[in-house]
């Protein structure tokens, strides 16, 4: 057998190798949120399995949940026109839970409970009750999200976004709202003058 053909067959049956490890136990997902156009989407992945090393991405179709949709019709949020290349992850796993990935942003779209659509409604129906109460809060929101674009306040800026969401939440009253929001400052004043 000539070197060509045996390094043929090498190369023929190591990749066969590589791929019937990496297609069933290399498989993975990705959660992300763009910081830029203010959407969501899915990523499936192929890894070499417990190495890290990436084979393939396919980002999924980029979408908007329901509480930005909210921030949009409202007029909070006028987003940045798609496409973008910022995606910052959310959370993601692998096959078996070989890996899993807490992102960035998985601080303010898990701590602030909006995430989903039942959730948002809950939001969207105490913005109706009280809009004077949301037209101070989604700014500050809004305004923390996009912040987090700019890597030096990233992670700050998620996690001090969805902080001031928790310390409002299920607040009926202005006194307290204002309260809330006034110790959420206190407590965060570096990264509150950070993100400026």
């Amino acid at each position: 057998m000539s070197q060509v053909r045996r390094r043929l067959l090498w190369f023929t049956g190591g990749s066969t190798l590589l791929a019937l490890l990496v297609l069933p136990l290399g498989c993975g997902s990705l959660s992300q949120f763009s910081p830029v156009t203010f959407e969501h989407r899915g990523v499936q992945t192929w890894d070499v399995p417990y190495t890290g090393v990436r084979v393939v991405s396919i980002p999924g179709q980029p979408r908007r949940v329901r509480i930005v949709q909210f921030w949009i019709d409202e007029g909070y949020l006028k987003p940045e026109p798609g496409p973008t290349e910022r995606w910052d992850v959310i959370t993601g796993e692998g096959f078996g839970r070989q890996w899993s990935h807490s992102g960035s942003s998985k601080s303010f779209w898990y701590g602030c409970l909006c995430g989903n659509d039942e959730s948002a409604e809950e939001w969207i129906a105490w913005s109706r009750r009280h809009p004077d109460l949301a037209a101070d809060l989604w700014p500050r929101v809004v305004g923390l999200l996009q912040k987090a674009a700019d890597l030096q306040c990233q992670s700050n800026c998620y996690f001090v976004g969805g902080a001031l969401m928790q310390s409002v939440q299920w607040v009926e009253d202005a006194t307290t709202y204002h309260e809330r929001v006034a110790e959420w400052r206190k407590q965060f004043a570096d990264e509150i003058a950070a993100a400026r």
